[in-house]
């Protein structure tokens, strides 16, 4: 969010330099934008709302308007991050690559480097206002997919939502889902927050392990199309060590004593496993020159710096899967309530003396739909929990490895 309002705050800036996070979240953000419009446009005209879809249609070119300027400008700005004149824009694939490199490092002839005094820990993913207004968003997305997909009249027969589900095709399934009830949109909306979440920190855990480009790679795939993510995985050249190496890479040049060479390392990699590393290194080259401190004093200080940097990334892997583990409970307990507010109404049927066999029906209807949807929500995010926190104690593992062998080799220095 803060790229996006960076975006719109340097609204006709040309000048300059922009990072490739700046660009390409104010591009996702867009697209969301953009689709959230269509998707209302489409709908209001479906259900008959021309006004509506005409009063939305407008907004669409008035926003498009509005983001025309600081769109372009950001985009020029990219292309000064990485040392070419504002004119490569328009070229069309090799544009495309550009936007998707890593900027040059240090000052060049556009501007002072953007990344000069950001934060070297890695991104902790959606802040706290931003999980906020996902969950909010979730929520009225599963209404409107409630209300306007499965609810949709021309599911049912003559066009009566009350009425009998279609004989056939898609539509009979989404009128059936309809008749699970009211708990229907808050199951479907727990779904989407675990996949959203999901996603989020499959990105976020990807760029910790070093994959700077993961975000780029998602929103390529997702929200241009699969050929221009085939583009740039083909041709653009990943600076980056892969994660995999780094460990025997760094304790290789340890041992060799080019503490150096081992800083530059992990300014290649960048990850959280890097951070942490870095942070050691540059503590163990200082305290190596440092005649103020005895030996002892000189490893409780390099052990306090190493742990204030794993402090720092620690918390950022595990950020927001408590929401994850969260929506994995709660979605069994609200299907479980589903069910049994169907249970009820199948009970009610039965009780009278002649038995309404249509109204016991739809209520054991309603019953399994949201057992379905509950049990389906809690199952995605114990499998996503589980798989992330296995990643993390993976991650944790390396970090504290490497931080016992940079204390090792320290112990062992005159």
């Amino acid at each position: 969010m803060k790229y996006y309002l960076n975006v719109l705050k340097n609204y006709a800036t040309f000048s300059g330099r922009a990072r490739r996070s700046e660009y390409w979240y104010f591009q996702l953000f867009n697209a969301l934008i953009f689709s959230a419009i269509n998707l209302s446009a489409i709908i209001s005209f479906v259900y008959g709302f021309v006004g509506a879809g005409a009063g939305i249609t407008i907004f669409y070119y008035i926003y498009l308007l509005a983001t025309l300027v600081p769109s372009i400008a950001v985009s020029v700005r990219r292309m000064h991050d990485v040392g070419k004149s504002w004119w490569f824009i328009f070229i069309p694939i090799y544009s495309l690559i550009l936007a998707c490199e890593d900027g040059f490092k240090g000052d060049n002839e556009y501007g002072a480097d953007p990344k000069a005094n950001s934060e070297s820990k890695t991104s902790g993913g959606f802040s706290s206002l931003m999980s906020a207004l996902v969950i909010v968003i979730s929520l009225i997305v599963g209404v409107i997919i409630y209300k306007f997909v499965f609810g949709y009249p021309g599911n049912f027969v003559d066009g009566d939502i009350n009425g009998e589900p279609v004989t056939e095709g898609w539509g009979a399934t989404l009128a059936i889902i309809y008749k699970g009830g009211v708990i229907v949109p808050i199951l479907v909306a727990i779904n989407i927050i675990i996949i959203i979440f999901s996603l989020e920190r499959l990105v976020t855990l990807a760029r910790a392990r070093g994959v700077r480009d993961a975000l780029i790679q998602f929103i390529l795939f997702i929200f241009v199309s699969p050929l221009a993510w085939l583009t740039y995985f083909l041709f653009t050249k990943n600076k980056n060590v892969k994660p995999t190496v780094f460990l025997s890479e760094f304790r290789k040049l340890l041992k060799n004593g080019q503490i150096d060479s081992a800083i530059e390392l992990c300014d290649k990699t960048q990850s959280s496993l890097a951070n942490v590393v870095r942070a050691g290194l540059q503590k163990y080259k200082n305290l190596v020159n440092d005649n103020s401190m005895d030996k002892e004093q000189k490893m409780d200080s390099l052990k306090k710096e190493l742990e204030e940097a794993t402090s720092l990334e620690l918390p950022m892997l595990s950020k927001n899967l408590v929401v994850i583990s969260t929506c994995a409970s709660v979605a069994t307990l609200i299907g479980l309530i589903g069910t049994v507010m169907g249970m009820i109404r199948s009970f009610a049927a039965m009780s009278q003396g002649a038995p309404d066999t249509a109204e016991l029906a739809t209520g054991i209807s309603e019953a399994l739909i949201n057992t379905f949807f509950g049990i389906a929500g809690s199952t995605i995010a114990i499998i996503m929990y589980n798989f992330f926190s296995t990643k993390i104690d993976s991650m944790t593992y390396s970090i504290d490895e490497a931080s016992f062998t940079i204390i090792q080799d320290f112990s062992n220095t005159k």
